[in-house]
């Protein structure tokens, strides 16, 4: 049985709708272009690629500390171009860790860097930030993030276009030029654990420091007291001091 409802209806012009869908997308697409103008690899493309690009582009936003991508999240199949905003890669490091006869630790890397700390209780696991991408990078064509994760340092906005769109377009081979650009920029594991080898040492030193500015009696210290290179943050984990 069906009951009799008062029911309205609400009428639009077809011409109207048309023109409000033409509009939204005009300015759509003038927002992707500027965004392109942004970056030199398409200026040498057509008018027609400019315009297929469009229509398969998307302007994201992401919020300071986010996941952006890495090997399991995020979509892979497109290329992120930043608008604007700063991302950081941060790669997570397992070290081998263990004391030396003065109480001293010591460590090394670890010959399999994907098992995990609860394997072995003398694991510890570190994440160190190797690059920065800002306004004019990009990522996204095809790196190995394996143990690696591109975060937003702050608000992001990125154009984001399908990559096999890209290479369809790969005049001079630009695109696999420019992934092999960003990878270069990787440090190795070597330079890793130089660096890090670096800022324990530091640590040390500017906890043995203080310890000792602490033990004097009736004494502060003056600025000249006080090492110029305090004012670097470094973040080093407590078990590897």
């Amino acid at each position: 049985m069906f009951k009799k409802a008062a029911t309205e209806l609400l009428s639009v012009k077809k011409d109207d709708v048309q023109s409000v869908l033409l509009a939204t997308g005009r300015g759509r697409s003038d927002d992707i272009v500027k965004c392109l103008n942004l970056f030199p690899y398409f200026n040498g493309w057509s008018e027609k690629s400019l315009r297929e690009c469009c229509i398969l582009s998307t302007i994201k936003r992401f919020l300071p500390d986010n996941v952006i991508l890495d090997s399991s999240k995020g979509d892979h199949s497109y290329t992120y171009f930043i608008i604007d905003g700063v991302c950081t890669m941060v790669q997570k490091i397992v070290l081998r860790v263990k004391s030396t006869f003065n109480g001293r630790k010591v460590f090394k890397f670890h010959s399999d860097q994907t098992i995990a700390q609860d394997d072995d209780p003398n694991l510890e696991i570190v994440f160190i930030k190797i690059r920065n991408f800002i306004s004019g990078d990009c990522f996204g064509l095809g790196e190995d993030l394996t143990n690696r994760w591109i975060v937003s340092e702050t608000a992001v906005r990125c154009l984001t276009i399908p990559r096999d769109f890209l290479l369809q377009h790969n005049q001079n081979n630009v695109w696999p030029r420019v992934r092999q650009r960003i990878v270069s920029s990787f440090p190795s594991n070597a330079q890793i654990y130089s660096s890090l080898n670096q800022q324990v040492k530091w640590s040390r030193f500017k906890k043995q420091y203080a310890s000792q500015l602490r033990r004097r009696k009736n004494t502060s210290p003056y600025p000249q007291d006080v090492p110029f290179y305090w004012q670097i943050n470094v973040s080093v984990p407590t078990s590897l001091l």
